[in-house]
């Protein structure tokens, strides 16, 4: 008889997908010692726990992404060292390897226009390189500029109230490959 798994997802229903596995936070987010990353292999099937970073406070709101093919973790908490609201957003770097761990990438005290966010989702670099995009509570959009390690909002006409952000990767592989090599397509089309 399989063993039972107890890590099923708390009430915050939040999952991504990054590195070929299903995440989700398991547990009392609230209480660090009670919460844990979940990942599920798409691959193997297999589960596994996550370390979490180490906060510089009590986490308040947790948000797993894919940003840039990683996993990332933000999370909103209040912080004694600047007494306000903080957010921190993560990279799991070395996923899977035996030495993987989280790396800050950046860190802000939301504005006044942010209203305490609760999902902070990385979405894209600029050009550049020196700003990254965030959504914010699936309303608001905003640059961080890694440089002066400011916020600038960015004013969006026209949109619903609420909206979410999806970064696409494009791909020569077809989604529907079965039976089927990318040989064998290209001497279909030559016949």
């Amino acid at each position: 008889m399989p063993e039972k798994f107890h890590h099923y997802p708390n009430y915050q229903k939040i999952f991504a997908i990054a590195c070929g596995a299903l995440h989700w936070i398991s547990g009392n987010v609230e209480d660090e010692k009670e919460s844990w990353i979940v990942a599920f292999d798409l691959g193997t099937e297999k589960y596994r726990v996550i370390p979490q970073p180490g906060y510089s406070g009590s986490p308040r709101y947790v948000c797993l992404n894919n940003f840039e093919g990683c996993l990332s973790l933000s999370c909103n908490y209040y912080s004694n060292d600047v007494k306000s609201n903080v957010v921190d957003v993560w990279l799991l770097n070395k996923y899977g390897e035996e030495n993987e761990y989280w790396w800050k990438l950046i860190s802000f005290t939301p504005t006044e226009e942010m209203d305490d966010p609760y999902s902070i989702k990385p979405v894209a670099y600029s050009k550049s390189g020196k700003k990254i995009l965030l959504e914010i509570d699936y309303k608001n959009l905003v640059w961080y500029n890694l440089e002066q390690e400011s916020v600038e909002d960015i004013v969006l006409h026209d949109l619903e109230p609420i909206f979410d952000v999806y970064s696409c990767l494009e791909s020569l592989v077809s989604v529907d490959v079965t039976g089927t090599s990318a040989e064998g397509i290209t001497n279909a089309k030559k016949n």
